[in-house]
Formats: structure tokens, sequence, C-alpha cells
């Protein structure tokens, strides 16, 4: 009983108190393309950016700021460093991209494609990922602050050895994600699938977390025990 009051304890103090701070878009200035390279020596704000499409491209160390992007396609481009606040990703394609070290401070990424992506080593702060198919995304050594997962696929993600603070999974998918020495502390996953997450041997990820009776049979399994 003392465990579980605890558990109860580290989970109502874990949890995410408020949805993160929406992102303060102006984007009134059509942005063309290769305007885009050019942020690295000077930051793009205030820019509206649509339809574009870009391959294997190299924007490592760009800086955007109060703008908005909208059905454009970055497929194997390298953001490594890169550096976006109060931007808005909708309908945008980023699979196998490099977002390694990248900082992402009030941004929302809906209905967008991160297939196979690398956020490794990043920080999203204030951020909503809504709709968003990240199945095989890295999140490795990624720090989580105040962020919203809502009808995301994270399958076969890899999200081990994440700083999860204030983080809320709606309705995501989960399956088989890799989530070794993650805290999961305060995050409620009763809506979410999570069969096949792997996790360390005495379950230690999940301490504070919320499951229902379905999904803590599963890992109670895990644990040796019989469950009819």
């Amino acid at each position: 009983m003392f465990r579980q009051r605890l558990a109860q304890e580290a989970f109502e103090k874990g949890k995410a108190k408020r949805d993160p701070m929406a992102p303060r878009v102006r984007a009134a200035v059509p942005c063309r393309p290769y305007d885009l390279f050019g942020a690295r020596e000077e930051p793009l704000v205030g820019a509206a950016l649509e339809g574009a499409t870009f391959e294997e491209e190299d924007f490592s160390g760009i800086e955007v700021a109060n703008s908005a992007f909208s059905c454009c396609s970055f497929r194997k481009c390298d953001f490594t460093g890169a550096y976006f606040k109060d931007v808005r990703f909708k309908n945008c394609d980023f699979s196998n991209g490099s977002f390694e070290r990248a900082v992402f401070e009030r941004c929302v990424i809906e209905t967008s494609k991160c297939l196979g992506a690398s956020f490794s080593r990043g920080l999203l702060r204030e951020v909503v990922l809504q709709g968003t198919d990240c199945s095989l995304a890295s999140f490795y050594q990624a720090r989580w602050r105040n962020v919203l997962l809502r009808e995301t696929n994270l399958s076969e993600a890899t999200l081990s050895e994440g700083d999860f603070k204030l983080v809320s999974i709606n309705e995501c998918n989960l399956i088989a994600a890799e989530c070794v020495h993650v805290k999961f502390i305060g995050i409620d996953f009763t809506t979410s699938q999570i069969e096949g997450l792997v996790v360390s041997a005495g379950l230690d990820e999940l301490f504070g977390s919320k499951m229902d009776a379905y999904q803590a049979a599963v890992f109670a399994r895990q644990l040796g025990l019989v469950v009819e």
C-alpha cells in the first residue's frame, strides 16, 4: 500500500497541469523556398511557406521564428542543430530527416509525417504533436518539457533515455516503442495503445504512470504473475 500511495502521489505531481502554450505565429509575408537556405546566417521571421518540396538538403543550424509551414516536403533533409520558435507545421513531410540536437519551442506539428526521422538529443518545449506519424522515429536522449502528444503514431519509435517532464499522451500508438530508462511519471496511458512497449525488466519506467486494468495485466505477466 505504501508503494501504491507513492505511485499515486508521483502521478499527481508529475502530470501536466496545462496544455502547451500556443505558438505566436505572425506569418504575413509569403516566403520563397530558397529563403530558407539563408536562415543559417539570418533568422527567418514571420514567414509563410506553402507547397515547397526539398529532398536531401542541408538546413543544419537554421533559425526560424513566428512562421508557418503548410504542405511542404523535407524528406531526408538535415536540420541538425536547428532552432524553431513559435512555428506551426501542418501537412508537412519530414520523413527520414535529421533533427538531432534541434530545438522546438512553442511549436505545433499537426497531420504531418516524421517517419524514421531523428530527434535525438533535441529539446521539445511547449510543443504539440497532433495527428502525426512518428513511427520508427528516434527521440533518443531527447528532452520533453510540457509536450502534448495527441493521436500520434509512435509505433516502433525510440524514446529511450528521454527526459520527460509534464508530458501528456492522448490516443497515441506506442506499440513496440522502445522506452528504456524513461520516467513516465504523471503520464496517463489509458487512451493509448502500448502493447509491446519495450521497458526494462523491472518496469521501473512505468512507476507513477496510469493505465487501465488490461494494460496493467499485460505488464504484470512480464513480472511472472498469473493474471486471470
